[in-house]
């Protein structure tokens, strides 16, 4: 062989090499990370509405109220019904509940977020976070 096919040939055994042991550190760096990043998904929290308010949410559904903070602004999606921004709701005292319980969340989850909320009689949410 040739000095030049040698010379192709220890470059390729280093170039693979090299690919294998990138491949292992990138792989326990991203495991590292997976470990430590927590899981938005399924936490849980408790937010309080008025009384008045949480009548009004409990008027709209007995289900679960899906409510989606984003870059949009709020979005709420009541029982099978689709998905429509806060504005779309024309009755004040609905809007103002939903809203109210909108801001209670962001205060529990921050700025971006789609959570359940399921209303109690004494004014008491429990808030399932999504995402």
């Amino acid at each position: 062989m040739s000095t030049a096919m040698w010379g192709v040939l220890l470059f390729l055994i280093a170039a693979l090499v090299a690919l294998i042991i990138v491949y292992y550190y990138a792989r326990n760096v991203k495991r590292d990370l997976d470990e430590k990043a927590p899981s938005a998904l399924g936490q849980r929290c408790t937010i309080e509405v008025t009384r008045d308010h949480a009548a009004r949410l409990l008027s709209l559904s007995d289900e679960p109220i899906l409510i989606k903070q984003s870059e949009d602004g709020v979005r709420v999606q009541i029982d099978d019904k689709p998905m429509m921004p806060l504005a779309a709701f024309m009755g004040q005292d609905v809007a103002a509940a939903l809203r109210e319980a909108a801001l209670r969340v962001s205060q529990a989850f921050g700025g971006r977020w789609t959570a359940l909320v399921t209303v109690a009689d004494d004014g008491s949410a429990k808030v399932e976070r999504l995402s």
